[in-house]
């Protein structure tokens, strides 16, 4: 009788925590999406497409990383 008490309170522990691990996700993840969508507003995150194809190195630090390419 007490082992299966015991699993059943351990299956509880374990249901509790799982659920624990599904909110943080969950509310890491939504109030990511709220800071990026804030900062988005005010700075670019991203950028173009004509800057990654001129090479970030170029655009963002004007070095090259790769001399030989």
């Amino acid at each position: 009788m007490g082992i299966v008490t015991g699993m059943v309170a351990g299956m509880n522990q374990v249901s509790i925590q799982t659920l624990a691990i599904v909110v943080i996700a969950s509310w890491s993840t939504f109030f990511s999406f709220l800071i990026l969508k804030g900062l988005e507003k005010w700075i670019d995150l991203r950028v173009t497409s004509v800057e990654e194809v001129q090479g970030l190195d170029t655009v963002l630090h004007e070095e090259t990383g790769y001399s030989d390419l």
